[in-house]
C-alpha cells in the first residue's frame, strides 16, 4: 500500500512508503501513481505556490485545517483515471471586507470554495486570516457567487442567513473568529 506524500513547505520533507526524502519546494516531484498529498505550509504565499502546483498534477483538496502556530495543513487527493488538470487559489486575509472583495473576484473567474477549507488561520501578529481555498476546472461551465454572514449577534446571524437563503444562496461553511462567520453560496444565474 502507498503512503500519502507529505509536503512540509516550511523544510519539505517527503514520504514514500517509508523512506525519508529531503527536498526543496522547487523539485518537489510526485510519483505518477501518488493519489494523496499533504501541503503544510506557515506562509500564505507558500501554500498558494504549492497548491498551483498540485491542481496543476490534477489533485484536488478535500480538507484543510490550522494549528496553533499559524501553519495550514491541507489534504490533497488526485483520481488517476481523470486526466482533468484543476487551478487551485488560496485566499488568506484578515479584513472581513477584502475577503468578500477576493472571493467575489474569485467567483467570477470561475473558481468554487471548498467547503471543509474555510478556516480561521492564527498569525501571531496582525489577528487572524480569514481563509479559503478554491477550485475551477481549466474551463469552467458553471459559476458561483457568495456572501458572507459575519456577526456578532445569533439573532443577525438567523436574520441574514434566511434572507440569503431566500436569494438561492445555500449555507457552505461556517468558522468562528472575534465574531461568527457562515459563508454561503449559489450558482450564478
Amino acid at each position: 500500500m502507498k503512503m500519502p506524500l507529505i509536503l512540509n513547505l516550511s523544510a519539505v520533507s517527503m514520504i514514500f512508503a517509508g523512506s525519508s526524502v529531503l527536498a526543496s519546494a522547487q523539485s518537489v516531484k510526485v510519483d505518477s501513481q501518488q493519489t494523496q498529498l499533504m501541503l503544510a505550509a506557515s506562509s500564505a504565499d507558500t501554500a498558494h505556490q504549492e497548491l498551483e502546483k498540485a491542481g496543476a498534477l490534477g489533485f484536488r483538496p478535500i480538507m484543510a485545517t490550522t494549528r496553533g502556530n499559524g501553519e495550514l495543513v491541507v489534504l490533497l487527493q488526485r483520481d488517476l483515471k481523470v486526466t482533468e488538470q484543476v487551478q487551485l487559489h488560496l485566499i488568506a486575509t484578515t479584513a472581513t471586507k477584502t475577503f468578500e472583495k477576493e472571493i467575489a473576484e474569485s467567483a467570477a473567474q470561475g473558481y468554487r470554495a471548498v467547503p471543509q477549507t474555510f478556516l480561521n488561520k492564527p498569525t501571531g501578529f496582525i489577528g487572524n486570516e480569514i481563509v479559503v481555498i478554491m477550485e475551477r476546472p481549466v474551463n469552467p461551465s458553471k459559476k458561483y457567487e457568495y456572501k458572507l454572514v459575519s456577526t456578532n449577534q445569533t439573532s443577525t446571524l438567523k436574520s441574514e442567513w434566511g434572507d440569503a437563503a431566500s436569494l438561492g444562496y445555500k449555507a457552505l461553511a461556517f468558522l468562528t473568529r472575534a465574531e461568527v462567520m457562515l459563508l454561503m453560496e449559489r450558482e450564478k444565474r
